[in-house]
């Protein structure tokens, strides 16, 4: 590869400790102003949800889809992305073909296909500065709000679910999630106290899915930056079982069990 940049993205990609050790010396404060997105790993699927407000300068678009599918030869990946729309779509869309017609054939398959799509994405973002640039000068530029996303990845192998951050910050290095759940965006806070009070290890989807809504609803009632109508998908053991959910799907479902489950006390819901 050639000097510059791209020499430290590799050095990033082949050794990240090494790499992010002058970061430390002026690590910039995170604000999370990128969709809200929730993805939690339950005893018969993994669920996720994401909301749909994407802001584009002085502009909100609502109804943004910000969950993907992604076919292999014989599973099903779910995607959900966060920060700039146009970054993450790429990202996406270079993850689908190379996922097209591959077989996951061990539990690293998956992280590695989309840490190259969020590598590409990445080092093109950089051209610019393949004269010369420090640690610092591309930490800068990597956080700045137009030039950051974030890809939450869902799937199984051998039916073991796995649950990977990729952040464009870190040139997509995989981040396996250790918990049960994770969330990331604008209000990952609230979301967080919120999946942390009512969803317990092995929870059942369709109660985590309701929780999920719940939480999205919550953050879009309270945080400013938060809205637009809510998506969310499941993907079981088999792998072959992915579906993404408009608001208008299972709503009322939703809405009944949420409305039961208060019933019989085992939540009591923000409003």
């Amino acid at each position: 590869m050639e000097n510059g940049t791209c020499n430290l993205l590799e050095r990033e990609r082949k050794s990240p400790q090494r790499f992010r050790k002058p970061f430390h010396r002026k690590r910039l404060p995170i604000k999370k102003t990128m969709t809200l997105i929730i993805g939690i790993v339950c005893h018969d699927g993994i669920v996720m949800a994401a909301e749909s407000q994407t802001t584009k300068g002085n502009s909100k678009l609502l109804g943004t889809n910000k969950i993907s599918i992604v076919e292999f030869e014989h599973d099903k990946v779910l995607v959900a992305e966060a920060g700039s729309a146009n970054l993450s779509n790429h990202a996406i869309e270079l993850f689908q073909r190379k996922a097209r017609g591959v077989k996951i054939d061990n539990d690293s398959t998956v992280p590695k296909l989309v840490q190259k799509s969020v590598f590409e994405v990445v080092e093109k973002l950089l051209e610019p500065f393949k004269s010369g640039a420090t640690p610092a000068q591309i930490q800068d530029f990597l956080l700045d709000e137009i030039n950051k996303f974030e890809l939450m990845v869902a799937y199984y192998f051998q039916k073991k679910p796995y649950l990977y951050m990729f952040r464009s910050a870190l040139a997509g290095i995989p981040d396996k999630v250790k918990t049960y759940f994770e969330t990331s965006g604008i209000g990952a806070d609230l979301a967080d106290y919120i999946l942390t009070k009512y969803i317990k290890e092995n929870s059942d989807s369709e109660f985590a899915s309701v929780i999920a809504v719940k939480a999205l609803q919550d953050v879009s009632n309270h945080v400013e930056g938060c809205g637009g109508p809510l998506r969310m998908a499941s993907l079981h053991h088999r792998g072959m079982a992915a579906t993404i959910l408009a608001p208008s799907d299972k709503w009322r479902v939703f809405q009944r069990k949420a409305n039961s489950l208060l019933y019989l006390g085992r939540c009591s819901l923000l409003t």
